[in-house]
């Protein structure tokens, strides 16, 4: 007679491990905008897993970031013999100029005009089979700087549309009849169209950003920080103000509330950023000349200015101390 069968008792299910300290994938893209936003640098694979582990990532996160980045077509790898060379992609390098000028300039407006009540609204429908759909373009409207009044009625003091086309372009299945408006009248305080967004955890935040940064920049002017420090300081800086503006809606001047601390923290961003940027370069430089025997050109690092960019975005990239446009 045939033997029972016997079943092994399943195994445990074994979750991902939720990330401690700084994500190798995000340190990544800053460091690569930070210091080869061109698209046309080359970066040997060994310096950047030596960049990273100053920000004590091990090799193995590291090469598992490099590998993620180039499915999601972030990165670009090249072959010669041996080696392995990384730089960005042409979407990569596209969407990071896109997404700059919205990221440097929250919280600068030297001249901006006064917030003339304008509402940009969204009314939308999405199939109901589409579930998926309709999680992920809320996701992402919300972060554009929308709050819904009703479930598929969304607002925003703006009347850019530019990016709002682009989300809907990219959405095909979303139906959208887009217009402006005024309030005209409210039954309670809590309907008001600005008191739809909660600032208080934005609030804690931009507090947070101050009390971990402002320091920095004492210990900077008064030439206490080295250049390895320059560009942990400096890359954590951005990734810092790159949460933020996730999470900060942009609403002008007129809807922020009267202890606003974003101009502060914008002002902190720029003078350390630019301040740390000669020292982290060298650092930066550095690294990848122990690990680039033959000194390719492609891999110096280079740094830009947020206040430079500022001024003039349209300047052209890799200038040292410039803007990368």
């Amino acid at each position: 007679m045939p033997k029972p069968a016997t079943h092994a008792p399943p195994r445990p299910t074994r979750f991902p491990r939720k990330q401690a300290g700084p994500n190798p994938q995000h340190l990544l893209v800053t460091l690569m905008g930070d210091y080869w936003g061109d698209g046309e640098s080359r970066v040997p694979s060994q310096a950047l897993v030596a960049l990273l582990a100053e920000f004590d990532i091990s090799e193995r996160s590291a090469r598992t970031a490099l590998a993620r980045l180039v499915q999601r077509d972030m990165l670009e790898v090249t072959k010669e013999g041996r080696r392995t060379f990384y730089s960005l992609t042409r979407q990569a390098v596209a969407n990071g100029g896109r997404s700059r000028d919205q990221l440097l300039r929250l919280g600068h407006r030297p001249s901006a005009p006064v917030w003339d009540g304008t509402w940009l609204v969204v009314a939308y429908s999405v199939p109901t089979e589409s579930s998926v759909v309709r999680t992920n373009f809320r996701l992402r409207i919300r972060a554009a700087g929308f709050a819904p009044v009703q479930d598929a009625v969304w607002v925003s003091p703006t009347t850019k549309t530019a990016a709002l086309t682009a989300l809907l372009e990219e959405f095909p299945e979303v139906s959208a009849t887009v217009f402006t408006g005024r309030t005209l009248a409210c039954s309670t305080a809590d309907s008001r169209p600005e008191n739809l967004w909660d600032l208080a955890p934005v609030a804690r935040r931009y507090t947070e950003f101050l009390d971990r940064f402002e320091p920095m920049l004492e210990r900077m002017r008064a030439g206490r920080i080295n250049g390895p420090e320059a560009l942990r300081v400096r890359t954590e800086t951005m990734n810092s103000w790159r949460d933020l503006r996730r999470l900060d809606p942009d609403l002008p001047d007129e809807l922020a509330p009267a202890d606003w601390a974003r101009p502060r923290a914008h002002d902190i961003l720029v003078r350390l950023y630019d301040g740390l940027g000669p020292l982290a370069e060298q650092a930066c430089r550095a690294i990848v000349a122990r690990h680039d025997s033959e000194r390719h050109e492609s891999a110096s690092a280079r740094h830009y200015s947020i206040a430079a960019y500022l001024s003039e975005p349209a300047l052209s990239p890799r200038r040292s101390g410039r803007a990368l446009g």
